[in-house]
């Protein structure tokens, strides 16, 4: 069941936000009530588990803690990442199957009520959000690799109930698993006329509900890739589209030269800015492969990279000890680097890059 503090904000907290806080697209540009803005913040995992999982003991721990923390702690949480951390944008992973009506997850829709709240706190408090669509472990669902009748099934749920709110930004699949060859690409587009839904049908759909918030859309291989998109690329009456990707795989070899490493970033997604397309970064951290020689070195450099080409950064994650903070409640202290490193040629997973990430949070 809701929190009842939670559940209270279902009654008394607006969906609708002001109209100078609207986020739309001019481009690669970004604006926010009508000025500049480079969006900047972290992944939420606070509102992606149906309590229905959660009953069932099946939702991951860290799962679990999140939710849970967000529950006895919201406000002391977004006090801390816009406070602390200067973000101004967070990207909540919310259940695609607790989002379906055909699905046991949906329990009359209680979760819908969860994400609307949790919503609202955020926005209440200031923040830009971004919804994004997930079907993995956290959500409970079952791990599809590409959209599906069931994520039309879900936007067609979730998308009405922030259509007033262009504050909210809609990110309508994350992490597709098609491949970057002229057929992965038609699927990714179209679909393959059986169980994979098209993003350009989501667009079409969550169009024809009468949204007209931003769409974030997902690339290639779990969003990591974007060569051979743009003859795909989607088509939206409001041109409002942005492309998300997710630069896990951002330092691509043991001491890559920074040059060679910016070739490769212009090639996975940096090009689309040069055809007119805005693109942002929903997740991102840097403990990926820790085996790579040079990779401490090169977080810098990739963050200077991102500020310079004008992509947002959505960090992974607020809410997960050990990625951005050290720990939760009280005092979401950030990660360093320190830790990371190989033995026997094996990545020994040490904590993220949260304090090169908060740093350059302040001065964005």
């Amino acid at each position: 069941m809701l929190k009842p503090l939670l559940a209270l904000l279902l009654v008394l907290a607006p969906v609708t936000a002001p109209p100078d806080d609207a986020v739309r697209l001019h481009g690669t540009q970004w604006l926010r009530g009508g000025q500049p803005f480079f969006p900047h913040g972290f992944n939420m995992v606070a509102l992606a588990t149906p309590q229905k999982c959660l009953d069932e003991g099946k939702a991951p721990g860290w799962a679990k803690h999140a939710h849970d923390t967000f529950a006895d702690n919201s406000d002391a949480e977004l006090a801390a990442a816009k406070g602390k951390w200067s973000a101004d944008t967070l990207r909540f992973q919310v259940s695609q199957v607790a989002l379906d009506p055909q699905h046991p997850y949906y329990a009359g829709g209680a979760y819908l009520a969860w994400v609307k709240a949790g919503v609202a706190k955020a926005r209440a408090a200031g923040f830009t959000v971004i919804l994004s669509m997930q079907d993995q472990v956290a959500t409970c669902g079952d791990v599809n690799f590409m959209p599906s009748r069931r994520t039309i099934r879900s936007w067609t749920t979730l998308a009405p109930k922030f259509a007033g709110d262009h504050g909210v930004l809609f990110e309508l699949f994350n992490e597709p698993r098609n491949d970057t060859s002229e057929a992965g690409w038609k699927v990714w587009r179209d679909g393959d006329g059986a169980d994979v839904v098209g993003h350009q049908q989501l667009v079409n759909a969550v169009r024809g509900l009468g949204a007209r918030n931003v769409l974030v859309v997902n690339g290639a291989a779990l969003a990591e890739r974007f060569e051979g998109m743009w003859p795909h690329r989607l088509a939206d009456p409001l041109g409002q589209v942005a492309y998300a990707t997710h630069p896990y795989y951002w330092h691509f070899a043991a001491n890559n030269s920074l040059e060679r490493n910016r070739v490769r970033w212009e090639e996975r997604f940096g090009h689309l800015l040069d055809r007119g397309a805005a693109v942002i970064v929903t997740e991102w951290n840097a403990h990926h492969d820790a085996c790579r020689a040079g990779m401490p070195g090169m977080v810098e450099p990739f963050l200077d990279y991102l500020r310079q080409r004008g992509v947002p950064l959505l960090a992974h994650a607020f809410d997960v000890p050990g990625t951005m903070v050290k720990a939760l409640h009280p005092n979401w202290e950030p990660t360093t680097l320190e830790g990371s490193g190989c033995v026997n040629g094996e990545p020994v997973r040490g904590p993220d890059a949260g304090a090169n990430v908060r740093d350059r949070f302040r001065t964005w």
